[in-house]
């Protein structure tokens, strides 16, 4: 077994909730070869070393679970000088600051994790209950609102953001939410429909992904492709 293989059964452990696991896993690819540290090069550009900082956060999610938030962030900072354009190291990191109570450094963290991938839904999430535990309710609700464009169907966002809204006596039913503003939204939010079988708000969801890119089409292969696995599934 090498490090990476190691590393793979860390995630694995973390995903069905074994932390004890996860963590021993990790310190053993860790031990295994995953153990290095960042450096910069000849030409002074920063190398990063993604393995030994996703060991890191395994290992720090790990030990916030298991009830030891000191520990848990003396290794998500290491994961953030091991991989510093990694937004997985600042999105968690900064989850683990809100569950800390440092609402400030958390939202920096996840607005590093945001400038890194805009659409990163995990950091929107986060960073929206730090603004509503800070009572800045608006910036909470954008948040909220980026995520749900394109998928109405996430519970955790969209029950967040129906209380903020009933908070200020605002409409917070479904059809409240904003609109894509581009074909490929749309087309993420038909995607999203056909998941949770919601198969007529996906269809008028490709229509509108059309209707702003008639030529495109991937659109209309998409959206060909799910009329004709509906129509074999009626078949069976």
């Amino acid at each position: 077994m090498n490090g990476l293989d190691s590393l793979v059964l860390a995630e694995a452990a973390f995903a069905r909730k074994d932390y004890a696991e996860a963590r021993a896993h990790a310190e053993q690819a860790m031990a295994l070869g995953l153990d290095a540290d960042a450096y910069e090069s000849e030409r002074g550009e920063y190398v990063p070393r993604p393995e030994a900082a996703q060991c890191e956060i395994v290992i720090g999610m790990a030990l916030l679970e298991l009830g030891d938030s000191s520990a848990a962030l003396s290794h998500l900072d290491r994961a953030a000088e091991l991989d510093r354009e990694n937004k997985r190291v600042w999105a968690n990191r900064g989850h683990l600051r809100r569950e800390r109570g440092e609402l400030g450094l958390a939202i920096a963290d996840l607005t590093r994790a945001l400038e890194r991938d805009s659409a990163y839904a995990y950091a929107l999430l986060r960073r929206a209950q730090c603004f509503a535990s800070s009572n800045r309710s608006a910036e909470a609700e954008r948040d909220l609102e980026r995520i749900l464009t394109t998928d109405p169907y996430d519970a955790a966002p969209f029950e967040l953001w129906q209380s903020l809204r009933a908070a200020r006596g605002a409409s917070s039913a479904p059809t409240d939410l904003p609109q894509p503003n581009d074909w490929f939204g749309w087309v993420q939010r038909a995607a999203s429909a056909s998941v949770q079988r919601d198969f007529a708000s996906a269809f008028a969801a490709y229509d509108a992904a059309l209707a702003l890119a008639p030529n495109n089409d991937s659109v209309r292969q998409a959206a060909a492709s799910l009329r004709a696995w509906l129509a074999a599934q009626s078949s069976e």
